[in-house]
């Protein structure tokens, strides 16, 4: 039972002896699950006599144990250890893979494949099939440039990994003494035919733009290729290189998903890591086809204008793009009455997790489920639901006149069938990592009662040093007439339960 690697407890973070306890006991047991999975193969029944998953217990030794090559997991420790990014490890891995230094190895395709292979694996934790499976080959051409064909599974990776396997590729590419790929006009125009048929009888996730796939495909500096997966191409069947006259479906995600989707993510990484040779991404924004832009380019338009800290926030309609029957839209871009956008993170929003007021669920008919996957409009990826009692509540209006801010799960349950009207959907607790992961600018914050609480608090310790305000906020949350006076001689905004809503109405409202 030799080939069970031995797995350890990282012994440098603080915890309570039972969390060691804990994990002893999911070690042994997993050991002992092993031994028979071992047994069991050792008979020769199965195509493998060994069990195909390994065993692994960090990033460096999943790595080694799901593409290579041996011993890599030492070398990608050593790197961790010094503080350094995922992407950062990736590059330095794949340059000295590329190189020599961990290969007894002299055939070029092999050696760049493995150093492709290694450095995805390490930039996507070695969770997810796309190192395996969503690389198919890697081929040098006779005019000595670089070919690596994708496959579906690429798309595990994810939109911003995924365009760094190109990147990755463009070092290998570099360490080999490669050529750049230039490629010809056909060749262009079948991976726009490609594209835009795939969006046709599929689905991209990024409206696709000729513009941008072509100035694309001008400036990579590998060849990015693939099997062929879906529906036949009708125009460019015969073009170089290109074998199979299907769409080659790992080569669109790569390129439309992956590398444009994700372009401006990729140059800040390229700029941080101090790689050259890829000022060209900067131009890719700017291009697109002057009568399609409106259709398929506004996403990119309005991140473009909200990289300005001086442009105004405006609507965002592009989450609407994939709205399909039988799903509904609770709000459309920034109107008032939709989910109101809170800063921060409850202890079950995790990764791409939001929160709503759990009363919000009961009164849009139970579709917002624990789980639900939404697609908010900002910062614009898919998030899954989870409930957040201590944010704003909905606000609605009954049948009978009157306007309820619905607090409570018992009180949704027991209002929702006199409802008139929807008034405010509440507030949707979102990280502002969420944001920073998708590149999207910081907008303004409402006034919480977080940001409330600190401004008393501020205003209390300048004048009588740290003490106790909660008896002081808890009476101005219960008197508004105390809260108002003290407000006004404190300089400071009211509480916001009593800051309404006045912009969403009229002057003449006002007046009224």
């Amino acid at each position: 039972m030799d080939t069970i690697p031995e797995i350890k407890i990282p012994d440098n973070l603080a915890r309570p002896k039972e969390y060691d306890i804990y994990f002893e006991e999911l070690i042994s047991k997993t050991k002992e699950a092993y031994k028979i999975a071992l047994l069991a193969r050792s008979r020769g029944i199965d195509p493998k006599l060994t069990p195909e998953i390994s065993l692994a217990y960090d990033l460096a030794s999943r790595v080694e144990a799901m593409v290579g090559p041996k011993g890599i997991a030492e070398k990608i420790r050593e790197l961790q250890s010094r503080g350094l990014e995922l992407e950062e490890i990736a590059v330095i891995v794949a340059r000295e893979i590329a190189e020599g230094k961990w290969l007894d190895e002299t055939n070029k395709e092999k050696i760049a494949e493995q150093a492709i292979r290694t450095s995805l694996a390490i930039i996507t934790n070695g969770i997810v099939a796309a190192p395996l499976e969503g690389i198919v080959k890697v081929k040098i051409r006779p005019e000595k440039h670089l070919a690596v064909y994708y496959a579906g599974p690429i798309r595990s990776a994810g939109g911003t990994e995924t365009a760094m396997s190109i990147l990755l590729a463009d070092i290998v590419r570099r360490a080999l003494g490669l050529k750049k790929y230039e490629p010809t006009n056909e060749e262009i125009a079948r991976m726009v035919e490609e594209v835009f048929l795939y969006k046709r009888y599929k689905n991209l996730q990024y409206p696709p733009d000729r513009g941008k796939i072509e100035f694309a495909m001008r400036h990579l500096p590998i060849e990015i290729n693939g099997e062929g997966t879906d529906k036949e191409v009708q125009i460019y069947r015969r073009v170089r290189y290109v074998n199979t006259p299907k769409i080659r479906g790992g080569a669109v995600l790569v390129l439309n998903d992956g590398f444009i989707a994700k372009s401006k993510k990729l140059l800040k990484i390229i700029k941080r890591l101090g790689i050259d040779g890829w000022e060209w991404l900067e131009e890719l924004e700017k291009k697109g086809i002057k009568g399609n832009e409106e259709a398929v380019n506004s996403e990119s338009k309005t991140e473009k204008k909200e990289d300005e800290d001086s442009q105004p926030i405006k609507p965002n309609p592009s989450y609407l793009s994939d709205s399909v029957i039988g799903r509904p839209i609770f709000s459309s871009p920034m109107r008032y009455g939709g989910f109101r956008l809170r800063y921060g993170r409850s202890r079950n929003t995790g990764l791409a997790a939001v929160g709503i007021h759990p009363a919000t669920m009961y009164i849009l008919d139970e579709f917002l489920a624990i789980g639900t996957q939404i697609k908010p409009e900002r910062p614009g990826k898919g998030a899954i639901v989870t409930p957040v009692d201590s944010i704003l509540p909905p606000v609605v209006k009954l049948k009978d006149g009157s306007i309820v801010s619905v607090s409570t799960v018992e009180e949704a349950k027991k209002l929702r069938e006199k409802i008139d009207k929807i008034l405010f959907l509440g507030d949707m607790l979102v990280a502002v990592g969420e944001f920073l992961e998708n590149n999207h600018r910081i907008i303004p914050s409402p006034i919480v009662e977080e940001w409330w609480v600190q401004e008393v608090i501020d205003y209390v310790k300048a004048r009588m040093g740290n003490v106790d305000v909660s008896d002081l906020i808890k009476k101005c949350e219960e008197d508004p007439a105390f809260m108002i006076e003290f407000c006004e001689k404190a300089g400071i905004p009211w509480h916001p339960r009593y800051t309404y809503f006045w912009k969403n109405i009229t002057a003449e409202d006002v007046k009224y």
